[in-house]
């Protein structure tokens, strides 16, 4: 089953995947990561204005994809909410990522009204998701199940290769 992970690593570099499933290697656990757990989602909560009832680390799968949500806010339409401790400057795959969660909430639970990411205190990201965005996301895990399933790793973004903990890993990075 391919996580919600998988999906935003796959945004980050297309080989994270292969290198998880392949070769077994799972990247280390990073001080951000250590951090992350630590979050209190209150304050998104707060800061957000969110509407009874709150759910925290709502766990979902559907149609092969598996996540568990960091707030979840609602009980016909919902909103979806994912907690990061640091801002980043690049948080690009950070948006698939919501987009699966908010994939998952819709196919299990109801309508997702909005989807918003929270990084360091503030929201940095709000979408309304679309059927769009949901068909988008099942081919994505159609294709990152092509990957895992392959013998040789996808091509790499090779201008993420200096900021990637894989690095050292990757067969088909530039440091290989």
């Amino acid at each position: 089953m391919v996580t919600v992970t998988d999906v935003k690593q796959y945004h980050f570099c297309k080989a994270i995947p292969w290198i998880n499933y392949v070769v077994g290697y799972r990247e280390p656990r990073t001080f951000s990561m250590e951090e992350g757990g630590k979050v209190s989602h209150e304050v998104a909560v707060k800061a957000l204005g969110l509407k009874e009832p709150i759910r925290y680390e709502v766990c979902l799968s559907y149609n092969g994809l598996y996540g568990c949500v960091d707030v979840l806010s609602g009980d016909k339409d919902f909103v979806v909410v994912e907690d990061k401790a640091y801002k980043r400057r690049d948080f690009s795959h950070f948006r698939y990522q919501l987009l699966a969660y908010a994939y998952l909430v819709r196919k299990r639970l109801g309508r997702v009204e909005r989807a918003v990411l929270f990084m360091g205190g503030k929201k940095a990201l709000e979408v309304e998701p679309t059927e769009e965005h949901y068909s988008y996301i099942e081919g994505v895990v159609r294709k990152i199940e092509g990957v895992i399933n392959s013998d040789r790793p996808p091509p790499v973004n090779r201008e993420k290769c200096d900021f990637c903990q894989y690095r050292r890993v990757c067969p088909v990075s530039v440091y290989s």
